[in-house]
């Protein structure tokens, strides 16, 4: 894992949250002193619990930190998410494109849009 992938990355989802770094050591129990090293550049190591305790906090897979470019958080979906596509996956390209349809309808109607 590349030093400067992980403080450029704990730099951003500091600054993205509005956090300091002793602020996330008080909630992450991470030593403020490693925080500092990880955020810096400054330490040639990267304790790999450390990162996972990070990820965890900020709601991350723990791949952000390395460095891919590209990355993109993995979606959360609810129960009632994963069974409407677990739906659409099982329908035929008529089916799929009836349900695109309709539920772009449905997303065109404020009265069915939550509040």
């Amino acid at each position: 894992m590349e030093q400067a992938s992980v403080a450029k990355t704990l730099s951003a989802l500091l600054e993205q949250k509005k956090l300091s770094v002793a602020e996330l050591s008080e909630r992450t129990g991470i030593p403020r002193t490693t925080l500092y090293s990880m955020s810096k550049k400054s330490t040639n190591q990267v304790d790999l619990g450390h990162l996972k305790r990070l990820a965890d906090f900020f709601g991350e897979n723990i791949s952000i930190f390395c460095g891919l470019e590209d990355y993109e958080p993995p979606l959360r979906l609810s129960d009632e998410e994963r069974l409407v596509l677990t739906i659409y996956r099982s329908l035929n390209a008529a089916g799929k494109k009836r349900l695109s349809d309709y539920a772009e309808e449905l997303g065109g109607n404020p009265n069915m849009r939550r509040k």
